[in-house]
């Protein structure tokens, strides 16, 4: 049961419908979406290390919100089992569940750089 198929972290045309279209949102929508995932996954995980799950079900409540958001379901619906956990006190599933989360912010932050990148005219090209 591994994830040997690729994944789409995060889906670009429903974002962009959500931002009507407009790639600028989008892309402003992205960037505050890959900063507040960075600071919240090192709060959410610093929480889940102390084995305080009322802040890792509060930490992973607000990431859920930001990932569907923007259409990162892949980690969405591991924060949304992870908030479920920590809020029923299971500390073993949470653990778990928190090790999955942790594995797929970097990838996740790495799809939307990959699309701020793309979407993003490139500055001072000039050498």
């Amino acid at each position: 049961m591994g994830h040997s198929a690729p994944q789409v972290l995060i889906e670009l045309a429903e974002l962009s419908a959500r931002c009507l279209n407009q790639p600028k949102l989008v892309s402003t929508v992205l960037r505050a979406f890959s900063e507040s995932l960075r600071r919240n996954a090192q709060t959410l995980t610093d929480a889940q290390r102390a084995g305080d799950l009322a802040a890792v079900a509060q930490w992973a409540h607000t990431i859920k919100g930001s990932a569907l958001n923007v259409a990162a379901k892949p980690l969405a619906t591991v924060v949304t089992d992870l908030e479920l956990a920590a809020r029923n006190g299971d500390a073993k599933r949470s653990a778990e569940l928190s090790d999955a989360f942790t594995q797929l912010v970097q990838p996740t932050l790495d799809a939307a750089a990959a699309m701020l990148q793309a979407a993003t005219p490139p500055i001072n090209t000039a050498a």
